[in-house]
């Protein structure tokens, strides 16, 4: 019998990208596994509450408590013959020299730090990617960034985009955002159509340049959803202030899985300005329920977009209108442009993720 060991630990922050995609990999390769082969999760054992009913070899799993240093001396100190190590930024990596490693890199977006951050995150990956015998990109933007910056050498490497999936309800309840005066601007009646963004606010984000377009176009609120107590968070604020877009832009924080549901089902178009992802995960969540996508031409975007998003090469307001217009436009008059945009999302799925994983799996095991 075969021993495999999956890294679950980025679970611990579950609404985060990391621990989404250990989420939905775990849900969907279990069933793949065959019987003759012995699992083990690594990651703290409140995260198996996350999964609302046993899957696969669930209930046989042994969830690792990371922080418990005798379940790490009984656990991760035994031999496995693989190991998945599920995000390049790991802490925990297999005892043996016999067990052979899976490395995924996500993005390599460290490059932004400082010279003397970068260099030291650069060195630590590369001893990553020594220990390596296969490495998993979730995008070729990924995997030809890690080649010019990285000795890959003849590690066998395979480019698995991300599936994609959002919860789904059939009666979401709207919500109800106040603003600072704790007084509904986004509530039982919409004001006005509303745009939609997502996403922690930091500067890679480059939520900024959304304000003086928005400013151009005003039969529009704009909702931005994510963690939004970070310093690039109060530079968006004074600028909504400076622009005088306070009853108009929301600045929800993080959001349950229904509130995010029901502002993507009900926006009129979902903007995603960033300038570096590995991947571009809310670009395709937009998609699956149908939405004209606005997004830009840098790192891993237009290759998860394609053709189906429209994008921004100019961040000037006057350039992003005509972009956004003429979008708007061709959604409105393309024929079956919400089911396009749905079959374009459709090529994203955890299903073919995970059979992906699975076969490259096979190839250590």
């Amino acid at each position: 019998m075969s021993s495999l060991l999956l890294d679950m630990s980025p679970l611990r922050y579950p609404h985060t990208g990391l621990g989404q995609f250990c989420f939905y990999l775990g849900k969907h390769i279990l069933p793949l596994l065959s019987e003759d082969i012995k699992v083990d999760f690594l990651g703290l054992l409140s995260s198996k509450k996350l999964f609302e009913e046993p899957l696969g070899h669930w209930e046989n799993l042994y969830w690792i408590r990371r922080h418990s240093p005798q379940f790490m001396h009984k656990y991760l100190y035994k031999k496995y013959d693989f190991w998945h190590a599920t995000a390049q930024n790991t802490q925990i990596l297999p005892p043996h020299k016999e067990t052979k490693l899976l490395l995924t890199i996500h993005d390599l977006n460290f490059l932004q730090d400082d010279v003397g951050r970068k260099q030291k995150k650069l060195q630590a990956l590369q001893q990553k990617v020594n220990r390596a015998s296969g490495i998993a990109f979730i995008s070729e933007f990924t995997q030809k960034d890690a080649q010019k910056h990285l000795d890959l050498g003849n590690i066998p490497q395979k480019i698995i985009h991300n599936g994609v999936e959002i919860k789904m309800f059939d009666n979401p309840k709207q919500p109800i955002y106040l603003n600072a005066n704790d007084t509904i601007i986004f509530g039982e009646t919409i004001q006005k159509p509303f745009l939609f963004s997502i996403g922690t606010l930091f500067p890679r984000k480059n939520f900024a340049v959304l304000l003086p377009f928005l400013a151009q176009i005003p039969d529009y609120q704009l909702v931005i959803a994510g963690k939004n107590d970070t310093e690039y968070a109060g530079h968006i604020r004074q600028e909504i202030q400076r622009l005088n877009l306070s009853d108009r832009v929301i600045l929800t924080g993080e959001v349950s899985d229904e509130d995010k549901y029901w502002l993507y089902k009900n926006c009129e178009g979902f903007l995603f300005p960033s300038i570096l992802e590995g991947f571009g995960l809310p670009v395709i969540e937009a998609m699956l329920v149908g939405k004209p996508v606005f997004t830009t031409q840098y790192t891993s975007l237009p290759e998860v977009g394609g053709q189906r998003a429209f994008y921004w090469n100019d961040f000037s307001p006057e350039k992003m209108k005509t972009v956004f217009e003429n979008g708007m436009n061709i959604a409105k008059t393309e024929e079956n442009f919400a089911q396009n945009q749905i079959n374009h999302a459709q090529k994203f799925t955890w299903e073919i993720a995970s059979k992906n994983y699975w076969d490259f799996y096979q190839e250590f095991l």
